[in-house]
């Protein structure tokens, strides 16, 4: 029996030692992979990175180019800058209904309406929840008052923390290294002026929601360009097109949906380093979120919005085949309040052949 007994025991120990080792193990292999995700992606080292799909990125399975992500994101940022009238970034925080912000990551996103400020109203309200250990099931929790909760928190910030989130440190535009020590992540949301003209009109004047009630409410004279009879919308496209194109300011000035990115974020004010692009979305996505920090917060990508999805598809096609159904002086009158966006952001379009691009 004493015999049995150590036999016994002796087996429980060697058990609990595997146990431990096992345990060990893969936790110090966990905690690497940890520390390594963010460093161990320069350009020259991971060109060809396997990038599965998942539920937040679900366009397809393939090689994923980390350099090419770097250096669209290096042309974008140059061209803001090129096109800046001025040298040097504010350094005083002022508030911005749009500013989406989280202190204790340094993140700050500019999110412009219509250019997928859904997903990262859900990535905001996903970093606080997680921080606080609550689940992070949008579907099931996520409501519209985390969206006002969001836009207001940069409205209650500290001057002090607002300059944490603004302050430009060296070396924090250099895409093949990893972020210096302390730096502030600064992202401004950018789509192609037309498809955001066009997705806007297509969501909004839908018989099927409410939203049109405002816009007839605020725009004076807007039925008055009711020509056209569209059983899906209150009102034709090329009608809110003719309206627009002839009452640039009042159409910037009512409603965010309409109004330039520009506009919104002032690219000169504050130094965005990076500008993501909607129609590269997924694409520059898996490189983003690695450079920052935003690996551990998966919200998902819900269905779009009714309407939302007009020129998602095809955007150069559609674009084209909205555009096409203008005439020449409203489609010159709408690039006329969309100019800056076009500038600042590489986006184009040719009056001629109504050709668009810069979606890279």
């Amino acid at each position: 029996m004493y015999k049995s007994l150590v036999r016994n025991v002796f087996t429980l120990s060697i058990f609990s030692i595997v146990l431990l080792v096992y345990i060990y193990r893969r936790s110090h292999t966990q905690g690497n992979h940890r520390k390594l995700s963010r460093t161990n992606y320069s350009m020259s080292r991971i060109s060809n990175l396997t990038v599965a799909a998942t539920e937040e990125s679900t366009t397809f399975a393939a090689k994923y180019d980390w350099s090419a992500a770097a250096e669209r994101f290096k042309k974008r940022l140059q061209t803001v800058r090129r096109t800046c009238d001025r040298d040097l970034p504010s350094k005083t925080w002022v508030s911005n209904f749009y500013f989406l912000v989280d202190v204790p990551r340094r993140l700050l996103v500019c999110a412009v309406y219509k250019a997928g400020s859904t997903s990262w109203h859900r990535t905001f309200w996903a970093i606080r929840r997680k921080r606080s250990n609550l689940s992070t099931d949008d579907k099931k929790y996520y409501t519209p008052d985390d969206t006002i909760r969001n836009q207001g928190i940069a409205a209650h910030l500290s001057k002090s923390d607002g300059l944490k989130l603004i302050t430009v440190t060296r070396g924090d535009d250099d895409f093949t290294r990893e972020p210096p020590e302390g730096s502030s992540f600064r992202v401004l949301l950018a789509r192609h002026p037309f498809a955001r003209f066009i997705s806007g009109w297509n969501q909004k004047f839908l018989w099927s929601i409410n939203y049109w009630v405002n816009f007839v409410k605020a725009y004076k004279g807007l039925l008055d360009y009711r020509k056209r009879i569209d059983d899906k919308h209150v009102m034709a496209f090329e009608d809110f097109a003719a309206y627009a194109a002839n009452n640039p300011f009042t159409i910037q000035a009512i409603d965010a949906h309409f109004r330039p990115a520009t506009s919104i974020c002032s690219p000169c004010r504050y130094d965005y380093t990076y500008i993501l692009k909607a129609e590269s979305v997924d694409a520059d996505e898996p490189w983003l979120k690695r450079r920052l920090g935003l690996e551990d917060i998966n919200v998902g990508r819900r269905g779009l919005p009714p309407g939302g999805s007009v020129v998602n598809g095809d955007v150069k096609n559609n674009i084209k085949k909205y555009m096409s159904k203008l005439e020449p002086s409203v489609i010159k009158g709408l690039y006329k309040i969309y100019e800056k966006d076009f500038q600042f952001f590489g986006y184009t379009f040719n009056f001629t052949t109504l050709e668009a691009g810069g979606f890279e």
